[in-house]
Parts: structure tokens; C-alpha cells; sequence
């Protein structure tokens, strides 16, 4: 029986010749180009921003909003811009000077939206001051409640991040050796 194929190299299929690799997908799977300078500093921003606005709009009571000059009412403005500035960190993948900057930007941002929509559904008479040093002064205070408060928040949120991330590393890690043995 010479005429039988040999084991493995069977006529009707060509010689095997590897393909090319194919090249990553450019839509956003595997790139390999760095994100723009623009994305790398809005990261994590709007997701800052939403955090502590809807923090803010369900905790700071509006009538602390409307006057912030009598009440002094820094503790709730000052927990949502913590918490928002936690997220805002936690969803950055920068170093944490840039983490902190963003995220009080983010939260000043927060809360002077929450203001301003507060300030435009509740008309006041404005008896003593004029509408312009009220409203700056306002947005000084919630700056000077919301800055510090998403900074600190957002420094906690880029530890968190790198802690999960060297966790991750940790457990993606071949397993070398086996405890107690």
C-alpha cells in the first residue's frame, strides 16, 4: 500500500503557513497610543461632579444654601464634597497631586451647581446687600467648604484605587509556592 497518505500530510490541505497578527481594534480595546492631555486631566471628573451634586442636593437642606452667611452650615456641604472627591480620586490614573486638584475642582463645581439651582428656584428679596456680593460671597464659602474636603477625599480615593490595584496584581501573580507545605 504506497499510495496511502502518510500520518499528517494529507494532499488536499496546503502547507501551513502562519497569518499575520492582526492588529489591535482602534476603537478603544488595546490601544496603544496615551490618552490626551485633555482626558488625562478631566479623568474622573464627571463622575465627581455627579457624585457630589446628588450628594449635595440630598443632604444640604436648601434653606442652609440660601443662607450661607447666618447658618455657617459647613458639615454636609463638606461630607458630600469628601465623598465626591473620594470618587473623583478612585476614578483617576494620575499621581495624587493631580488627583487632589481634580477632585476639589470637582466638587467646588458640585455644589456651585447645586447652589445656583437652589438660588434660581427660591426667589429673595434682597434687603441689605446687593445680589452680586451675596451670591460671590456664597461661592467663596462653598469653595472654602468644598475645596479642601474634595481634595482630602480624592487623595483617599487614589489610595484606595492603588491598594486594589496592587491586590489585583498580587492575585494575577502564578502561584509559586503553597502556604504550610
Amino acid at each position: 500500500m504506497p499510495d496511502e497518505p502518510q500520518h499528517g500530510s494529507d494532499p488536499s490541505y496546503g502547507p501551513f503557513r502562519p497569518v499575520e497578527i492582526i492588529p489591535a481594534s482602534p476603537n478603544g480595546h488595546d490601544k496603544r497610543t496615551p490618552p490626551s492631555r485633555l482626558r488625562r486631566a478631566v479623568g474622573g471628573v464627571p463622575a465627581g461632579v455627579l457624585a457630589a451634586g446628588l450628594l449635595a442636593i440630598s443632604i444640604v437642606p436648601r434653606l442652609s444654601l440660601l443662607n450661607l452667611a447666618f447658618f455657617n452650615p459647613w458639615q454636609r456641604p463638606v461630607i458630600a464634597s469628601g465623598l465626591g472627591g473620594l470618587v473623583t480620586g478612585a476614578t483617576r490614573r494620575s499621581n495624587v497631586w493631580s488627583a487632589a486638584a481634580a477632585g476639589a475642582v470637582a466638587t467646588m463645581l458640585a455644589l456651585w451647581v447645586v447652589y445656583a439651582g437652589t438660588r434660581l428656584q427660591n426667589q429673595v428679596l434682597w434687603v441689605e446687600r446687593s445680589a452680586f456680593s451675596v451670591i460671590t460671597a456664597d461661592l467663596a464659602r462653598l469653595a472654602a467648604y468644598a475645596g479642601p474636603a474634595g481634595a482630602l477625599g480624592a487623595v483617599a480615593g487614589r489610595a484606595l484605587r492603588s491598594r486594589v490595584d496592587a491586590m489585583r496584581a498580587r492575585r494575577s501573580e502564578p502561584i509559586t509556592r503553597l502556604p504550610g507545605l
